[in-house]
Parts: structure tokens; sequence; C-alpha cells
């Protein structure tokens, strides 16, 4: 396995399906008691396992989560801004817990940066209008996870 893209999509599979039975041996054999972004190259590990986390760290480096339904991130429980570590509002929740992306947005497209600005602390409200909008029927946000 060389192709380090193809190796951080597997990774990314892994993290959005950890119950996949590859997800569960993985886990089983080389991160039983830790999350699979923590776990470290191993020497003793397998050359598929040591290659996975070699893809991993094209992951680490920068990524971009492409959305095209702004209803499916919660902006409180999901990881979407760019902020280093987190990627997480750490705004206290002036907004119900279920709202989504789509609630922030205008029905011009652009941000709601008023709303934005009302209801999150400066720091998150600077992240967020700070993400690029899609526009047209796809309506794709694209977060730099870096």
């Amino acid at each position: 396995m060389s192709n380090r893209a193809y190796l951080a999509k597997l990774c990314w599979r892994l993290l959005k399906n950890p119950n996949s039975l590859a997800g569960k041996i993985l886990k089983g054999c080389y991160f039983k008691y830790s999350n699979f972004l923590d776990v470290k190259k191993m020497a003793n590990a397998s050359y598929a396992w040591n290659s996975l986390i070699w893809g991993k760290g094209l992951l680490e480096v920068g990524p971009r989560w492409r959305v095209g339904d702004r209803n499916s991130i919660s902006i409180y429980m999901d990881k979407w801004i760019s902020r280093p570590s987190t990627f997480l509002i750490l705004s206290p929740p002036n907004l119900d817990n279920n709202t989504t992306i789509e609630q922030l947005i205008s029905l011009s497209g652009g941000w709601k940066t008023r709303f934005v600005k009302q209801n999150l602390c400066v720091e998150d409200a600077n992240f967020i209008l700070y993400i690029p909008i899609g526009s047209g029927s796809r309506k794709i946000i694209s977060v730099a996870l870096q």
C-alpha cells in the first residue's frame, strides 16, 4: 500500500465507521484503550497497520470536510470549525442543541452574520464567518480540519 490518499480515505472510513468489522478488528489489535487519532506507529505492528498510520498523517495535516447537506451538521455536537485540536464550538449553548449549520445561513446563501455574532462567542463567530459557503443546488460547505 503506497498511495497515501487512498490510505487516508481508509482511515477516514475507520473514523466514520468505528463499528465496522475492520474497525473492530483493528481496535482490538492496535488501539484497544485509546482512539484511532491518538495511535502512533508501532515497531511490532503489521506493514498494513503502519501504512494506515502513515495515511492517517495526511488527515492530521490538513483534510477538508466537504458537506452536501447543511442539515446534517449539528453546530454544537459535530466537529466542523477550524479550531485546532477540538474543531468544536466552545460557546455556551444559546441555541437548541439540534441547531444545524443550515439555520445559520440566510435565504440569500450567506452567513446570518448578526445572528451568528449574537448567539456565539466572538472566537466561534470568527471561525464560522471565515468558512466559505458553496452556492447552487449542492450547498457545499468545506471546512479545513487543521
